[in-house]
């Protein structure tokens, strides 16, 4: 009994991990949270970037989205790079997953606003 207790008690511990989001540059929005530097995730999230960096509003519209961005849990580490791309830790792109420019985007938290 008391090992399946610990089993069962490793397996949510290792669900519960979160992966560390970097942002190399600028600010984005991940599902409703602002980022400025990183932030604790767990996938699938949205990632919203390419803000008007000069907007005071806290709504905005974003300049691309990436829906449902996912990467294997094992990953302590990754990065939203400079081309609006996701990568791990070897600078390797995760799948080719890369905020898209789309067409008529919803207003997200402005990351930039405050």
């Amino acid at each position: 009994m008391v090992k399946i207790l610990c089993l069962a008690a490793l397996g949510l511990a290792a669900l519960s991990q979160a992966t560390k989001l970097h942002v190399n540059n600028g600010y984005i929005t991940v599902d409703d949270a602002a980022v400025r530097s990183s932030i604790d995730v767990s996938p699938p999230v949205n990632i919203y970037a390419r803000f008007d960096g000069s907007s005071n509003k806290e709504k905005a519209k974003p300049g691309c989205k990436l829906e449902g961005a996912s990467w294997e849990s094992s990953y302590g580490d990754i990065y939203f790079g400079e081309d609006n791309c996701l990568y791990d830790s070897k600078g390797q792109n995760i799948n080719g997953q890369c905020c898209k420019p789309e067409g008529n985007l919803p207003e997200v938290k402005n990351p930039y606003y405050g």
